[in-house]
């Protein structure tokens, strides 16, 4: 991922529940924080359920946290080492959404990464079942990587952008400029897909005329834009285009707000997230300047 002019991240945050799927993660934080120039906050949760702060002698705590806090830093050393990444690892005790909320807002971070088991439960996984609370409330863009998600395809050149669009959503039609920005600015082509599950005539024929109004929009900013329709489940559908297309990042709006339960997971974003072979940004209106 190269440092486009236009985007302009100091720091970013990554996330890890330091399980066996932190390297992939890991790899496309310190990517991306080398590419931009940015600072690394390496950060770990000790959840309610790991902390168990009613049975646990705050001695106990101490060295749960002092043992992250060397994972941290034996997993991050050469990576950070070999690209001269100034970085900070940071270990606290809560739950883990309102905690890397805090941290985001305490070190300014414009950039939240955050890694996918691809699990829907359990504590292990608590991170990657906090995904979608994050991706919807938290003000800035978030890069997601699913379990699907190698190395070598995290964040290090990216050619084309897939961008699912919904025409029933404002924000996801208002987001199509910000898609088509942010290729301008990675030099990426721009596929706009809308994938519905049923499709019937009628409902064909104005798809097509919407597809071609917001292929018009992208346009406006950057020639190398592309639309297309499948009818299909959603997530598959979006899934399975960008591995046909060899996309290199899925970028999806999120609605501003939060999520009664933020430690459930539900809807598309999340679904995507879990199965994709390339990482998901979701895109907050004004998040990348």
């Amino acid at each position: 991922m190269s440092n486009p002019a236009g985007i302009n991240v100091k720091t970013v945050l990554f996330a890890t529940d330091l399980t066996e799927n932190t390297a992939r993660p890991l790899n496309c934080a310190v990517e991306v924080a080398s590419s931009l120039s940015a600072k690394l906050i390496l950060a770990h949760v000790l959840t309610p359920q790991e902390a168990n702060v009613m049975e646990y002698a705050s001695s106990e705590l101490r060295e749960q946290a002092e043992f992250a806090r060397k994972e941290l830093e034996r997993i991050s050393q050469s990576l950070l080492a070999a690209k001269h990444i100034q970085s900070e690892i940071v270990v606290r005790q809560g739950e883990i959404r309102d905690v890397i909320f805090e941290i985001r807002r305490q070190y300014s971070a414009d950039l939240v990464i955050v890694g996918s088991s691809g699990e829907r439960g359990g504590q292990r996984q608590a991170l990657g079942s906090t995904a979608e609370a994050i991706f919807r409330s938290i003000p800035c863009s978030v890069i997601a990587i699913g379990p699907n998600v190698r190395s070598s395809n995290c964040m290090r050149q990216i050619e084309s952008i897939l961008f699912p669009v919904d025409f029933d959503s404002s924000s996801s039609m208002a987001s199509i400029s910000a898609a088509a920005a942010l290729s301008r600015r990675l030099s990426a082509d721009l596929l706009l897909l809308h994938a519905s599950k049923h499709l019937t005539l009628g409902n064909r024929c104005d798809c097509k005329s919407s597809m071609e109004k917001a292929v018009q929009i992208a346009k406006e900013l950057w020639p190398r834009v592309e639309g297309l329709i499948l009818e299909g489940p959603v997530p598959a559908s979006i899934v399975s285009c960008a591995k046909d297309r060899r996309i290199g990042l899925i970028v999806m709006s999120v609605r501003p707000g939060d999520l009664e339960d933020g430690t459930r997971l539900h809807g598309v974003i999340c679904d995507v997230i879990r199965v994709a072979t390339c990482p998901v940004l979701s895109l907050v209106s004004g998040s990348l300047k």
